[in-house]
C-alpha cells in the first residue's frame, strides 16, 4: 500500500537488482474505491501519525487538506488518477501499448514532476 493525497494498493515484484528487494512502477497501483468514509483505511505511521483518509469523489483521499490540497494535482497524483481508470491487467507491463498512450497523456498535462497540474479528459477527476 501506498499514501499520501489517496490512499493507493500498491502490487510488487521482486527485483533482480541486488540491494533492491521489490519493484513495481504505475501501471501496478490502483487508489482505493470507496462509497462512504467508513471504505477508506486509516493508517497509524511512525510515532503514533495518524493518516487519515475520507471519501471523496469515489476515491479514498486524505484529510489534511493544508498538506494534501484536493485542487492542486501534481504529476504523482494525475498518474493515480489516470490509471485508475483502466484495469490493472490492461497496465501490468509498461511494454503494453495502453500504458505508452496513459504516460503520453499524463506527460501532456504535467510535463515536469514540481509544477501543479491538472487531471486530463478521460482521467478521474477528484
Amino acid at each position: 500500500m501506498c499514501w499520501g493525497s489517496f490512499f493507493k494498493i500498491v502490487s510488487v515484484c521482486d527485483s533482480a537488482v541486488e540491494g533492491v528487494f521489490w519493484v513495481s512502477e504505475p501501471g501496478k497501483y490502483r487508489p482505493a474505491a470507496c462509497d462512504v468514509d467508513e471504505d477508506c483505511p486509516q493508517i497509524t505511521w511512525y510515532a503514533d501519525e495518524l493518516r487519515n483518509y475520507e471519501c471523496r469523489s469515489g476515491l479514498c483521499q486524505n484529510v489534511d487538506l493544508d498538506v494534501y490540497q484536493p485542487d492542486i494535482l501534481y504529476r504523482t497524483d494525475v498518474m493515480t488518477l489516470c490509471y485508475a481508470m483502466h484495469p490493472r491487467l490492461d497496465t501490468a507491463s509498461w511494454t503494453y501499448p495502453l500504458v505508452t498512450e496513459i504516460d503520453a497523456t499524463i506527460a501532456q498535462a504535467c510535463p515536469d514532476r514540481e509544477t501543479p497540474c491538472a487531471s486530463p479528459a478521460g482521467c478521474w477527476q477528484p
